[in-house]
């Protein structure tokens, strides 16, 4: 088992996938990989579940014979969306009937990246059809399908968090390089996994705050959560974790005025509250032209001095290792 979902609102359903990964040096698995679908009622037992197996094979996929369902989402419809990451796609599957409504591949990306570990960080080098291979998945205000690409199939990987039509897979939104740039203008970037999926996104969560819906994605070794809006996709901010922090698994927590992140390198929870104060975000300016964005990687900064308006004058230290700067 890789993921589980619980239903919303009145309705009793628990979803689970089973992945069964194929060992990727010697090709066997555990078996294949099926959803699990849980019927539950108020205050009973577990054991007295009903459980349903629904069939993954046969899918006009990569490997319609081992579909490693990787990360599944319910929505208030009690439809669950799931992610077939080695497959590049996504399922979509409603439980009360127990049938497939939709099945589509996530795509590939083509996109401005740094793909070269050179200890300088300059997006100069072209992604071009790579597969997005989702991880984590989650359902949108508005029906759609929000996928986090960490491109497990390909080392230059997905690097993004992309917005799809639930029914079609066509794309709704796709920043493509926008948001490992953010990554690097706030300093939380490291250029020793340019070669290998970059900031490499894992986890993605919806939730509605206040009357507006924000879209966030968990950036595995970017050591950040980025944060969108849910109606326009815009960038928003960029919430830190320190150190060797990893950040994965997500959960909105809208009553609260909570997010909570896992973190799986350091095995703590991060708690964000929104509202409560401002994190000083520091960055250069997203330049116009990405191919000039390696002027604006940086790490630890020292000598500060005040610039015009809200301009601070900073120098590098040697903090990190040269390669995120």
């Amino acid at each position: 088992p890789d993921s589980v979902a619980a239903s919303k609102g009145k309705s009793n359903y628990v979803a689970i996938v089973i992945e069964n990964e194929t060992d990727e040096d010697s090709g066997n698995n555990l078996g294949i990989g099926t959803l699990v679908s849980l019927q539950t009622k108020p205050r009973q037992k577990p054991e007295k579940w009903k459980a349903s197996t629904i069939d993954l094979t046969g899918l006009n996929v990569t490997r319609p014979d081992d579909p490693e369902p990787e990360y599944v989402d319910i929505n208030d419809k009690d439809v669950a969306a799931v992610s077939l990451q080695e497959n590049n796609a996504v399922v979509v599957v409603d439980l009360k009937s127990r049938k497939i409504k939709a099945a589509w591949d996530a795509g590939l990306a083509s996109q401005i990246a740094d793909t070269e570990e050179d200890d300088i960080v300059n997006f100069a080098n072209n992604i071009f059809m790579s597969p997005r291979t989702p991880d984590a998945i989650t359902w949108t205000e508005d029906g759609n399908i929000a996928l986090a690409n960490e491109g497990e199939a390909n080392l230059t990987g997905g690097r993004s968090v992309s917005v799809h039509d639930a029914m079609t897979g066509a794309i709704v939104d796709d920043p493509e390089e926008g948001l490992e740039l953010q990554h690097v203008a706030h300093g939380h970037y490291n250029d020793g996994r340019s070669g290998n999926k970059g900031v490499e996104f894992e986890g993605v969560e919806s939730g509605v705050y206040g009357g507006t819906e924000y879209l966030f994605g968990a950036a595995e070794r970017g050591a950040g959560v980025t944060v969108q809006r849910g109606d326009d996709y815009s960038f928003v901010q960029l919430l830190p974790m320190i150190g060797d922090s990893r950040p994965e698994g997500l959960l909105a927590v809208p009553e609260l005025n909570l997010l909570v992140a896992a973190d799986e390198e350091l095995g703590k929870v991060v708690f964000y509250e929104l509202g409560t104060s401002t994190y000083p975000n520091i960055a250069r300016p997203t330049p116009s032209d990405p191919a000039t964005a390696g002027s604006i990687g940086w790490g630890a900064l020292s000598g500060y001095s005040d610039g015009p308006g809200t301009q601070l004058y900073a120098v590098p230290d040697d903090a990190y290792q040269s390669s995120v700067y």
